[in-house]
């Protein structure tokens, strides 16, 4: 690409970007804080609980038989996947779909991904990974599932098995859930009333983490406020789902323009970080939405991928899955997952 073409789009992109709520870059969390369940300190997000139709008591892992002697004790109820209780993962990733997990401290082997379609009755497994030499470690496992293997409308199955013996199965601790992926066009808000009233909160909000223009902002808001009628909220889901869509664009741009700028010799530092300061804010920003349209999956991944630089939102995430999670020790897997590092 010619340089100075590119550096105008990427400028262009930067300035279509600057209307984005200023975000400072956090420092690392005082033990203070990276210990306490429920933080006093200001975020920039605001997330409601998720809806789930039956809490599945995954958080310990599932083994098939005597496996979670395998794992260290004072952690072993940790072996979690970063989503609702039901481990159902909602994306509109049309790309990678990134999957989180914690993966305690363990003497296994190995640890294996699969996943399939629910509807194959053949079970075949559409996407496998195997992780070797995992005795030992600990840490926050990042599963990539490639581009065009799950598409919308289809329900599929996941596995994740930490393996002690390739032939004798049965010590083997297992976690298992389903993703889906929606449309972005086919999104629909949560509409539940604690789950609005948020919404509404957040677009009354200047100070927000939302670009939405401000006065299209404090009319919904508005709206939302005078009556939450079925016209109403198709009114107001209609338009966020629209600038949804816009951000998702904006976002992928933005990838773009930071990976191409990384790999140019020529780019000066500062112009990098600016770009790459605006991507921290833009994945706030996309968690924000998509869990307002109950993309867990989503909103794990972004606020996973920015908890860096954003430790205070990272956190309140931790807290919306876990403090309400029965079977487990919630305090203890938030104090472990907010300053856990990558697998």
């Amino acid at each position: 690409m010619n340089r100075q073409h590119f550096l105008f789009q990427s400028v262009a992109i930067l300035v279509s970007l600057c209307s984005i709520s200023t975000v400072a870059i956090a420092e690392p969390l005082p033990a203070a804080v990276a210990t306490s369940s429920v933080s006093e300190i200001k975020r920039s997000i605001a997330l409601p609980s998720p809806s789930i139709e039956s809490i599945a008591n995954f958080g310990e892992g599932m083994s098939r038989c005597k496996g979670k002697i395998f794992l260290n004790r004072a952690s072993q109820n940790y072996f979690s996947a970063l989503l609702p209780a039901d481990y159902v993962a909602e994306t509109a990733s049309t790309g990678a779909t990134n999957l989180w997990f914690y993966i305690p401290e363990n003497r296994m082997a190995k640890a294996e991904f699969s996943l399939g379609a629910n509807d194959d009755a053949s079970g075949a497994i559409m996407h496998f990974q195997e992780l070797n030499n995992v005795d030992g470690k600990n840490g926050l496992l990042k599963i990539t599932i490639p581009p065009n293997t799950i598409r919308p409308n289809t329900s599929y199955w996941w596995d994740l098995a930490l393996v002690l013996d390739d032939v004798d199965r049965s010590a083997d601790v297992y976690m298992f859930g389903s993703i889906n992926q929606q449309s972005l066009e086919q999104v629909s808000l949560d509409k539940s009333p604690a789950a609005l009233a948020l919404l509404t909160d957040v677009l009354s909000n200047p100070t927000s983490i939302l670009s939405l223009d401000e006065s299209k902002a404090q009319a919904l808001a508005t709206a939302l406020q005078t009556s939450l009628d079925s016209e109403t909220i198709s009114m107001a889901e209609s338009q966020l789902r629209e600038y949804f869509i816009s951000r998702h664009d904006d976002y992928g741009q933005l990838t773009q323009v930071i990976a191409e700028l990384a790999q140019d010799s020529r780019t000066n530092a500062a112009e990098l970080e600016e770009f790459e300061q605006k991507h921290s804010q833009m994945l706030l920003e996309l968690a924000q939405v998509s869990a307002f349209f109950e993309l867990w999956g989503d909103t794990a991944n972004y606020l996973a991928m920015a908890r860096a630089t954003h430790p205070e939102e990272w956190q309140s995430l931790l807290e919306v899955l876990f403090l309400e999670k029965q079977g487990a020790d919630a305090e203890g897997m938030i104090s472990v997952l907010t300053t856990a590092q990558d697998f």
